[in-house]
């Protein structure tokens, strides 16, 4: 728990799920796993303990990927160059880039930073798109025992056919509370979700947004907790703070349907919901910021009788 969990160059931790090919050639698809790798500090004055992804990690699913958990001393999604300078600190912090949201198959993340902050950075763009595995088309030919990839290929599934990717990011202190240190959203910075996506960010501390998050017909949580060790109480400038280039979009959005006809046909998904919470401190929305679970609307063909009529749904 005190020392560093690092995950050499040439490792790999693999949950994808699996498949079944029944005699009559229908494929079930198995449930990919989940991945749970913690460094954390538990007594105070040790040294930081580092997570080092030097690994790779995979959770793929036909329908529906994996689940990972991390957790590190310093989360930053960004590049090096992005890190916050420290003086004499013996942290490595988990730099994560923003495409490594789009890769490996999961479809939850939960990211979790315990000493210093955790920094989306300037001008990143977070995409939550879960890889699945196509088939190829000589699946049936190999082996019982194959794995997934082996038979099968990495793609992005159109629109109607591909599940939402959940996303929860959290500064969770164990020991101390260091008021200095936040969750922070830079400005220029985006997190986009699919349709009926759930984005959590949770702090103990405070929390800056000033970039966007969007969650098309979705659900967007951002809470302050109390702190789980060290609470020193409330402080005057904790809060949740939405700035003037802030946007928080939950909007309504139309989720088409495959159909052989080549018509307009789905379902016009209502605006989600957004909430804020603050156990401890307030909330601040500053001119401009936007908060927004607008409807939408679509001209859809509705079938009637032996023909399909267009309506505005």
């Amino acid at each position: 728990e005190e020392g560093d969990l690092h995950l050499a160059t040439g490792s790999h931790f693999d949950v994808s799920g699996g498949a079944w090919l029944s005699s009559n050639n229908k494929v079930t698809a198995g449930k990919a796993g989940t991945i749970d790798l913690a460094a954390a500090n538990h007594d105070a004055g040790g040294q930081n303990a580092n997570l080092i992804l030097d690994g790779t990690l995979s959770g793929f699913g036909i329908n529906q990927g994996g689940n990972l958990r991390l957790n590190s001393n310093e989360v930053v999604i960004g590049n090096a160059s992005d890190v916050p300078k420290r003086n004499a600190s013996t942290t490595q912090p988990l730099i994560l880039n923003p495409d490594f949201f789009q890769q490996n198959g999961f479809a939850s993340y939960d990211i979790s930073s315990s000493v210093h902050g955790l920094k989306i950075a300037d001008n990143a763009q977070l995409k939550l798109q879960q890889q699945n595995i196509q088939l190829n088309s000589d699946a049936a030919l190999k082996s019982t025992g194959s794995h997934l990839t082996d038979i099968g290929t990495a793609i992005i599934l159109p629109d109607e056919l591909r599940n939402p990717t959940n996303l929860t990011l959290s500064f969770s202190e164990l020991l101390t509370q260091n008021r200095a240190e936040a969750l922070t959203l830079g400005k220029g910075a985006s997190i986009q979700g699919d349709a009926q996506a759930t984005i959590n960010l949770n702090s103990d501390t405070s929390m800056f947004i000033n970039g966007t998050i969007n969650a098309p017909a979705g659900n967007i949580n951002l809470t302050l907790n109390t702190p789980s060790g060290g609470d020193t109480g409330f402080f005057a400038s904790q809060g949740i703070w939405l700035s003037s280039d802030s946007s928080l979009m939950a909007q309504g959005i139309f989720k088409p349907k495959f159909n052989s006809l080549n018509l307009t046909m789905g379902e016009v998904l209502a605006g989600g919901n957004i909430s804020l919470l603050a156990k401890r401190g307030y909330i601040v929305t500053r001119t401009q910021s936007l908060i927004d679970v607008s409807g939408n609307a679509k001209k859809l063909e509705i079938p009637q009788g032996s023909t399909f009529v267009s309506q505005n749904i």
